[in-house]
């Protein structure tokens, strides 16, 4: 097995197995989010998020195959799917996650206090806020996040600090993690669409 990244790419051609159920089917990636690809199947496959499967390709060269999962649906567009796919698959590292500059009403809470706020920008992986206290390098903040469907409540560790502002990356719990990648997904859509 060679893992080419390159050929996780925009428009190249790639075959899924159910691990469950050992349908298989193919679809084109259609875009590149980091450590998710976004999938136009070329059939009508049943698929949930959560499934566990077998993603393979192949060029004349090489062939790349990495056990994965469906992370959402988009069952408005196509019936469009999003893949996670491990961000060390290939020679160099895949960029982690979409950023999007995007502001959300957001709390944190932190030493006790409880703060509104709102985010700068926003990833799968992290955020970049405003805030007017100022917090520490390392601290362990818990965050609510105003989605217009959802509210998600998720912890994080503050990675960097600026006068008014800092960075946090999220502990891994996927399921919320998911749900915003799914939100961030429909964002930048919609810009793709506006901008055409």
């Amino acid at each position: 097995m060679n893992s080419d990244q390159g050929q996780l790419e925009e428009g190249s051609r790639i075959t899924i197995c159910d691990l469950s159920s050992r349908q298989e089917f193919t679809g084109q990636i259609v875009a590149d989010y980091g450590t998710y690809l976004v999938v136009n199947p070329e059939q009508d496959p049943v698929i949930n998020p959560g499934q566990q499967i077998k993603v393979g390709m192949s060029n004349s060269q090489n062939m790349t195959e990495f056990n994965s999962y469906i992370c959402f649906l988009d069952n408005d567009l196509n019936k469009h799917f999003c893949i996670y796919v491990p961000p060390d698959l290939g020679q160099k590292k895949r960029r982690k996650y979409l950023r999007l500059a995007i502001e959300l009403n957001m709390i944190y809470r932190a030493s006790g206090l409880e703060i509104n706020t709102k985010t700068i920008n926003v990833s799968a992986g992290g955020l970049y806020f405003f805030t007017p206290e100022r917090l520490v390098d390392g601290q362990d903040i818990e965050l609510e996040l105003f989605l217009p469907d959802n509210t998600i409540t998720i912890g994080a560790k503050v990675l960097r600090t600026m006068q008014n502002a800092a960075s946090v990356e999220f502990y891994e719990e996927l399921e919320k993690i998911h749900i915003l990648a799914s939100y961030l997904y429909s964002c930048s859509l919609m810009k793709h669409i506006q901008e055409e």
